[in-house]
Order: C-alpha cells, then sequence, then structure tokens
C-alpha cells in the first residue's frame, strides 16, 4: 500500500512499510541542515539509512541517484537551503464573511 506525505514542497510517495525509515532520514537530515547550507547551498542531497549518500545541484539528478542506488521509496531527496526557500504560497482573491 502506498501512502502520500510533502515534505520540503515535494509530494513523495512511499511504501508504508519505509515510512518509518523516511521519517528518521528526514528528521536526519534536519538536524544537520544548518551545517548543510553552509557546505552545500542549494544543492539536492539524497540522504538514506540516516546518512548523506549523493549530493547534486539539480532534483532530477539527486532523484536519478537515489532511485538506481537505493530503489524507490528506501531514500529522501531533500534541498539544502532554508526551509522557506521550500515553501509554497498560494494567493487566492477569495474573501471570506465572518
Amino acid at each position: 500500500m502506498l501512502d502520500c506525505f510533502t515534505k520540503s514542497a515535494y509530494i513523495i510517495l512511499v511504501d508504508r512499510r519505509y515510512c518509518m525509515s523516511a521519517e528518521n532520514n528526514y528528521a536526519f537530515f534536519l538536524k544537520h541542515l544548518d551545517e548543510l547550507i553552509k557546505t552545500h547551498p542549494n544543492e539536492y542531497v539524497v540522504v538514506a539509512g540516516e546518512q548523506f549518500v549523493f549530493f547534486h545541484t539539480t532534483f532530477e539528478g539527486a532523484l536519478n541517484y537515489g532511485t538506481e542506488k537505493f530503489g524507490a521509496g528506501n531514500f529522501i531527496v531533500q534541498r539544502c537551503a532554508d526551509p522557506s526557500a521550500n515553501a509554497v504560497v498560494f494567493h487566492s482573491r477569495v474573501l471570506v464573511k465572518g
């Protein structure tokens, strides 16, 4: 069964048995984010087994590496940037009457 969740504005489909691993990898990424921003600014990192295993300048390059090396659902790809840089903002002209 596949679940869908979002992190850093990317939608990721994973097999449920890997969800804990994905959450652990994401927690590991966040723990080291300040250091990564300094050493690999705006690069994309592949995180697997709570290790940084590959850096690339494009999301597609990191995703391709991760898929070939670990298989889908066994890794995450994150951007080494301030989390606000990854935020998705929506604007609407709809008024809500209170």
